[in-house]
């Protein structure tokens, strides 16, 4: 049935300390004049009406069940969970009933050092599956859910009070940004990575690629906001940490000078290389690590394979071309072989302006 509403009840959305350039969207007391609404309209009116009634219902209660049978040397465990009490719930459930399976049979209650008897057993081979590329909705709710990409406790609380990365009215634009400068692009409904975004995440350091680093500097904005923080120390603090990102190897925090202007690009995939230190000693590594694990020893700096030049984009595809040999002799092959085929002549170290073949 319909829940109870207790227009005294305040939750935890009535928060002034909270409330920023406004307020959360609410219904106003105008009527509502539904003959006027398109059908889009007033769906997003019910949803905010919805979640603003939301606020007046008790809460929600949940039982959880839990299971773990001894079969031999192995446990085994299963869960369960329902709803007691439907609360502020209500209002959603009904909303996803047609998405609830109702075929999940509920957990047998038993009692500790029941008995229980093994009917059947199999063992399935199965693999892991990557996690699904982002799509636009998704990707809004990591920016938003940020912290949960943080292990440390107290970052991971300063992300959840500031709201993540960005905030409601910049985030859109900040993805439009990536989009602009060709950081990311779109494949059907996902969005993915370029080679060019790929190769300056690679090359930045950990610092800056982890939002370790935003929480840090919400926290400090946040005291400066309270009255607590001395905003010209935290910018002198932020000029000397942006220096020493400029000036360091990227991915380290020692201080190591990057390498010279003449460091080839690497083997696998063009993407420029830096100066590392390994088992062995100094190496050059791809700045695209570990996505590419291209290396090349220190001591080539004018490598034949053309690596020691500025990338030239393959005419089919724009990725980089490589410098390969085969029994016939030198010959440029883009970098992303399988999936474009494209080859070039050779002409004295220098990719021919005229195409070989196009497969």
């Amino acid at each position: 049935g319909q829940p109870r509403l207790d227009l005294g009840r305040r939750s935890a959305a009535w928060n002034d300390k909270k409330v920023d350039a406004h307020h959360a969207i609410i219904p106003t007391a105008r009527s509502r004049p539904s003959g006027q609404l398109s059908q889009a309209e007033a769906r997003i009116y019910n949803l905010i009406a919805r979640h603003y009634l939301m606020q007046f219902c008790a809460d929600a209660v949940h039982r959880e069940g839990k299971l773990t049978l001894a079969i031999g040397d192995h446990r085994f465990r299963a869960s369960e969970t329902a709803v007691a009490e439907s609360g502020w719930k209500a209002l959603e459930i009904r909303l996803r009933d047609n998405h609830q399976d109702q075929s999940a049979a509920p957990l047998p209650r038993l009692k500790q050092g029941d008995p229980v008897h093994c009917a059947r057993s199999e063992i399935q081979e199965r693999k892991t599956q990557p996690p699904q590329p982002f799509t636009d909705a998704t990707l809004l709710s990591a920016m938003t859910n940020i912290a949960r990409f943080v292990d440390d406790p107290e970052l991971r609380k300063t992300l959840r009070d500031t709201d993540g990365l960005g905030t409601e009215a910049t985030r859109a634009a900040i993805i439009e940004t990536l989009f602009r400068r060709e950081y990311l692009r779109r494949e059907k409904r996902h969005i993915r990575s370029t080679d060019k975004g790929k190769a300056l995440i690679g090359a930045l350091p950990d610092a800056i690629r982890q939002p370790d680093t935003t929480a840090r500097w919400e926290a400090n904005l946040e005291s400066i906001r309270q009255g607590k923080g001395d905003p010209k120390a935290f910018m002198a603090d932020l000029e000397v940490q942006i220096r020493r990102f400029i000036g360091t190897d990227p991915g380290q925090e020692s201080g190591q000078a990057l390498p010279a202007g003449n460091a080839p690009h690497c083997p696998a995939c063009r993407a420029p290389m830096v100066g590392r230190e390994g088992k062995f000693g100094r190496f050059f590594a791809c700045t695209r690590f570990p996505a590419c694990k291209g290396t090349r020893p220190i001591e080539e700096q004018d490598p034949q394979d053309g690596t020691g030049q500025a990338p030239v984009p393959c005419p089919h595809c724009f990725a980089p071309l490589v410098r390969r040999k085969s029994h016939k002799g030198w010959f440029w092959g883009c970098s992303n072989f399988p999936g474009c085929r494209q080859t070039v002549d050779d002409d004295n170290g220098q990719p021919a302006l005229h195409l070989r073949k196009t497969t």
